[in-house]
């Protein structure tokens, strides 16, 4: 997942509810979504330590775009003009899936890079990993 992919739902998904005429949620969610990501900077950072840094930032990075597939599309595709409490419900659960997510994204990308880098080139390597995304 590229960088900047990341961040598409975040600034979409309030738009999303809004045409979807999830007035219900459509206020909501960019919290929900965020309270998630929140979620998702404290726990995998502890995680990565017992399974792997790398490990787990392929894991986050894939089960992001699969939430987006799974919970994001189908509610899409089941949207009607009268908003249902079956569409509001995916909207929620993909606002806490992916905030998760994306949040446990963002929190291991840094470690990893650490990682890699011989002591005293972090932050050059931090420098140019930040200007190529």
């Amino acid at each position: 997942m590229h960088a900047k992919g990341l961040f598409i739902p975040y600034i979409f998904i309030v738009e999303y509810a809004e045409a979807s005429r999830l007035t219900s949620v459509s206020f909501y969610i960019l919290s929900v979504m965020n309270g998630g990501a929140t979620i998702g900077r404290i726990v995998p950072a502890i995680i990565s330590d017992i399974y792997g840094r790398f490990n787990l930032l392929v894991t986050v990075t894939s089960l992001a775009g699969i939430s987006c597939l799974a919970l994001w599309i189908p509610a899409t595709v089941t949207a009607t003009a009268v908003s249902s409490t079956r569409d509001a419900a995916l909207v929620i659960a993909f606002g806490i899936v992916y905030g998760i997510f994306s949040g446990a994204f963002i929190s291991l990308v840094n470690p990893c890079v650490f990682q890699i880098s011989e002591r005293g080139q972090e932050g050059s390597r931090m420098g140019a990993l930040n200007s190529l995304v």
